[in-house]
């Protein structure tokens, strides 16, 4: 309830304690790396969800909030080679996040190229979805393509008007 409430320091106490009661939780190393991510505590997230990976939470349950907590660690490179963040076997709106924190990842370390094969793939998967036009908005800054940037833009406001990321 208090992770719902948007209150993760008291989500991440009482999950913690539950925690101390019986370790065997799996669900709770889920969600209590998940409140420990919307807290900010990254590299605590990391370790939760890792020990949720290992005491058999499903990849697709935690690959994207993995996956966020690495990068805002700094560890682009690790989501495109370490193979917990594949694509194979993943439900295809998680594969279509996956591919576009992939791609900014990719973006971040310089490749420009693979960032939009991500993109291009996750809008393969979810034609409809603006995200992947908004993810293709700084690709095409950082290369100097100002006119597809805009066009990119354009296009996300056009499959959701009211998108915060697509408006700004």
């Amino acid at each position: 309830a208090r992770f719902d409430q948007r209150d993760y320091k008291g989500a991440v106490i009482q999950l913690k304690n539950a925690l101390q009661l019986d370790k065997s939780l799996i669900q709770v190393h889920l969600l209590l790396g998940q409140a420990l991510l919307a807290d900010g505590q990254v590299v605590a997230a990391q370790t939760a969800l890792e020990e949720a990976l290992q005491r058999g939470v499903n990849r697709a349950e935690l690959v994207v909030p993995l996956a966020e907590s690495m990068i805002q660690q700094g560890k682009q490179e690790d989501i495109l080679r370490d193979a917990r963040f594949s694509i194979p076997g993943l439900p295809l709106r998680t594969a279509a996040t996956l591919l576009l924190l992939r791609a900014g990842a990719a973006a971040d370390l310089g490749d420009a190229r693979q960032a939009m094969a991500d993109i291009d793939e996750a809008r393969r998967l979810e034609p409809g979805s603006a995200a992947s036009w908004v993810a293709e908005v700084p690709v095409r800054i950082r290369a100097g393509q100002l006119t597809e940037a805009l066009a990119a833009a354009d296009r996300a406001l056009m499959l959701a008007p009211g998108d915060v990321e697509a408006l700004h």
